[in-house]
């Protein structure tokens, strides 16, 4: 402790022995978000001029998701001396043809699972917790379903993969992930994969393990 006082002493005594502070950046929040302002006006103004300047000051805030319902009405038509019939608009098509959620809650759901690391049982919770009772198997349902839907997707990905690329190099990890219902967890799979677009002699073995254990620290 004594020799920590010294130095700090010696550095007070000789400010030119000091490090120089560096200049801090000016923080500002994204250019591409929404502004909502709100002027704030004085209780009284004792001269009848306008403000020689204005203040502003920026703060982040967030509008909390909301469920809604949307509600689908086509009316029908019918002459009335019976000759054309009935008219009517076609229903618009859905994926998930028969059931209640729409695009948007599909893709957050699967956004949720995948990308967020969030399981479903606990995005049924959070749907609850909005008074929206999902149980968790019927939220497995519609994943299961919207996977089957985007199938094509998938394998056109596939296919470009196999032949846009000269090579392909996929590694597989293990990781344990939640089984609700046993009260433990089992073993899932993870796969990544780089490819390579040219054939290069240069890149060997060691390279490409190089490279796929930076991929791996940068997606941590």
């Amino acid at each position: 402790m004594a020799a920590v006082k010294e130095k700090i002493e010696a550095s007070a005594s000789y400010p030119e022995k000091a490090a120089p502070r560096k200049e801090r950046k000016a923080r500002a929040l994204p250019d591409h978000l929404p502004r909502l302002e709100r002027v704030i006006e004085p209780e009284s103004i004792l001269r009848q001029h306008g403000p020689d300047r204005r203040e502003r000051a920026e703060r982040l805030d967030r509008i909390p998701a909301r469920y809604e319902v949307i509600v689908t009405i086509r009316p029908k038509y019918a002459c009335p001396k019976g000759r054309t019939g009935i008219v009517q608009a076609r229903a618009p098509a859905h994926l998930l043809e028969g059931s209640w959620p729409a695009e948007a809650l599909l893709a957050e759901i699967a956004a949720s699972k995948h990308s967020e690391h969030m399981p479903l049982n606990r995005q049924a919770e959070v749907m609850a917790r909005h008074g929206v009772p999902i149980d968790r198997t019927v939220l497995a349902d519609w994943l299961g379903r919207t996977g089957s839907e985007i199938a094509p997707v998938v394998d056109h990905m596939a296919e470009r993969l196999l032949w846009e690329s000269t090579r392909l190099y996929v590694d597989e990890t293990t990781a344990p992930v939640l089984d609700p219902g046993r009260g433990k967890t089992k073993i899932g799979y993870l796969w990544g994969g780089i490819r390579q677009f040219l054939i290069d002699e240069r890149c060997d073995s060691e390279m490409i393990e190089r490279i796929m254990a930076d991929e791996v620290k940068r997606n941590r």
